[in-house]
């Protein structure tokens, strides 16, 4: 999976030592031969689907609240709170944060994190990519070779760089200080959607980074700044296709494209349905929701976004663009006049086009459904899927006056949230306690194991192309199949969930097959299988490109075989070299001391928030005292609760 551990520089961007050092060729050395379950000694998945059926039926979900303490150790209570909170907060306990939590407290946690710096994903995608580049262009050695040949070695290459804004997304999660900002961060991102499905910018690591890095940023900033900044984004205007949106020209057939005009009403701020502050839905004289906008005011709003093209220097209407700098507008091609807007708002006619944009964010801004709107899908990412009209109401409250005037402090508002008695548990109302918690996003569930067991590789970078993890997931960072994200917040499936009239968003990504697939994938990652993709051949193209422009004009398989086996020796130890190793090492000692209780209690908290019934630890430890040997223990023992209902779901 994708790992680096880098010092990380003033002013916090993602950086890392970049695999591009000319090594010397590492001596020749046996294969190794790719471990399996039989191999490693450990049982195989077949083996465990009679404990894992046990596990998956021992703690009903509605009886998950949070276990009954008793005569707990009040330090260990501390732990099983911080577990819980962290799984909010964060991509995820890990043991040095749990014992941190613990002692300082949720409160004084959320206080440090906000003053952090922002870690961007930006300058590390910069640097790999110019460390491709410089290798294409050493020398003019490419441009040299037949186009066929060149082409080739490019594509190579590409499936390395493409994907280097996962890298360091990948970093940012694992190594990130800033962790309340980063798991905010991909909240947003499911909310203010942009994907790597669209062609241009699945070709495009810049863009979606320098669009990641807005969310990042805007994460604790201002909600105002925020829409602001997405709306000028050059990969939503792609992705929503107001970039280069031309003004109204009746006799050619041309008017403004609407999209982004009816998603950043309906998605991004203030909804379909007019809300009072808690969220609950206002009705008219009849009994029916009221809408918050109709077709008019989109066509209007469509406007405002006329004359928006590429930010560059040099730039022109209807041109290209790097995707990295905010889209300007080019005056001749905004829709000129009046505008109106929501809640009877004009803008005048004889403003500039800017002057438009922020005049419809403002309105926009200051609706009164955007508090109840954002609050109410921050939570659901957060904390809950169904939080309470006074949960709701509370953060509302915080995101229209944060206490010193402020419309729209997001860290006031994330702090509200992440602290509110809802969140924090307690005495709460039977009812309330028994809808509490949400599905675990399975990308979320898969960053919380790694981070928990102390991911780590040799060289500190964290690379990966991800194909399996997403294809197994169903779910990776800004890949949503549309803007609508990978499930709606207002998902219910059939059955008690909807019969209660209760929302489960996740449960739209949730089916036989993707379960299925995401449980060998977890039983992979856990025994030590990590069903990781290095793009090995590419990074070694930049080591041996004149290997690489050889093995592209081979015309036939012989010829390749040989060229590449002569970097063999190089790819295994590159391969080693970025390896991800967990430290198994607290555990398999546990394990080892025959204190499997205390192993099952750590790993609860890790991989379970803490929340593990008795039924549950029963079952996995009658399954870990058959079993021979500590380490096939502790293994077994992970795969076992990151499987359990309890990880699975979050309460």
């Amino acid at each position: 999976m994708p790992l680096l551990c880098l010092p990380p520089p003033p002013p916090r961007a993602v950086t890392a030592r970049l695999p591009r050092q000319r090594r010397r060729t590492a001596a020749p050395r046996e294969e190794a031969q790719r471990p399996t379950l039989a191999l490693l000694g450990l049982p195989t998945l077949s083996t465990l689907l009679p404990a894992l059926a046990l596990v998956s039926t021992a703690a009903p979900l509605a009886a998950q609240v949070q276990p009954v303490l008793g005569d707990a150790d009040p330090a260990e209570h501390r732990r099983q709170r911080a577990a819980r909170f962290l799984q909010q907060s964060t991509f995820g306990p890990t043991p040095g944060l749990l014992t941190e939590v613990s002692q300082i407290g949720a409160a004084a946690f959320v206080d440090q994190q906000l003053q952090l710096p922002p870690t961007l994903h930006e300058p590390f995608v910069e640097a790999l990519l110019a460390e491709v580049e410089a290798t294409l262009q050493d020398g003019g050695v490419l441009a040299q070779q037949p186009p066929e040949v060149r082409q080739q070695v490019i594509q190579l290459v590409s499936r390395y760089s493409t994907a280097a804004h996962r890298y360091a997304w990948w970093q940012a999660a694992m190594t990130g200080e800033d962790q309340i900002r980063q798991r905010v961060a991909f909240a947003l991102s499911e909310i203010f959607v942009v994907s790597d499905e669209l062609d241009f910018l699945e070709r495009n690591p810049r863009a979606l980074a320098s669009y990641y890095d807005v969310l990042v940023r805007g994460a604790l900033g201002n909600y105002r700044d925020l829409l602001l900044e997405v709306t000028l984004h050059p990969a939503m205007g792609i992705f929503l296709s107001h970039f280069n949106n031309a003004r109204s020209d009746p006799d050619a057939g041309i008017f403004p494209d609407e999209n982004y005009a009816r998603e950043v009403m309906q998605l991004f701020s203030i909804g379909l349905d007019e809300l009072h502050r808690d969220g609950t839905p206002k009705l008219d004289g009849q009994g029916e929701r009221i809408p918050t906008y109709t077709n008019d005011e989109i066509t209007e709003l469509a406007k405002v976004f006329t004359g928006l093209g590429p930010g560059e220097p040099f730039g022109r209407f209807g041109g290209r663009t790097a995707g990295t700098l905010p889209m300007r507008m080019y005056e001749p091609f905004h829709e000129p006049g009046e505008k109106h807007l929501l809640n009877g708002f004009v803008i005048p006619a004889g403003q500039t086009g800017m002057q438009d944009v922020e005049a419809a964010v403002d309105n926009l801004f200051h609706h009164p459904n955007v508090a109840p709107f954002i609050v109410r899908r921050l939570i659901q990412r957060l904390v809950t899927s169904n939080p309470t009209p006074a949960y709701i109401d509370r953060v509302a409250a915080v995101f229209e006056d944060d206490g010193s005037g402020e419309r729209g402090d997001l860290s006031a508002v994330v702090r509200a949230i992440l602290l509110d008695p809802e969140a924090r548990g307690g005495d709460l109302d039977p009812l309330i306690a028994d809808h509490a918690g949400k599905l675990q996003e399975p990308w979320l569930r898969y960053v919380g194991l790694l981070r928990a067991l102390g991911a780590e590789s040799p060289s500190g970078l964290y690379l990966n192309l991800g194909d399996q993890a997403r294809a197994a997931l169903a779910q990776h960072p800004l890949g949503a199949p549309s803007v609508f994200n990978f499930f709606s917040p207002d998902f219910r499936p059939n059955g008690p969930v909807a019969a209660a009239g209760l929302t489960a968003p996740e449960f739209q990504i949730t089916n036989s097959s993707t379960v299925l697939s995401a449980t060998n994938f977890i039983d992979q990652v856990s025994i030590g299988i990590e069903p990781i993709q290095l793009p090995l051949l590419p990074m070694l193209c930049l080591d041996h490109l004149d290997l690489c422009i050889e093995a592209a004009a081979c015309t036939d398989q012989s010829c390749t075989r040989d060229v590449f086996a002569q970097i063999r020796p190089e790819a295994l130890a590159l391969a080693q070299e970025h390896q991800v190793v967990f430290d198994l090492a607290p555990h398999v000692a546990l394990a080892e001391a025959g204190q499997l209780d205390a192993l099952i209690e750590e790993l609860g908290l890790l991989l379970a928030g803490g929340a593990l019934s008795a039924e549950t630890r029963e079952v996995i430890y009658e399954t870990l005292v058959a079993l021979p040997g500590p380490e096939i223990q502790a293994r077994t023992a992970v795969y076992l609760i990151a499987m359990s209902p309890e990880a699975a779901v979050a309460r």
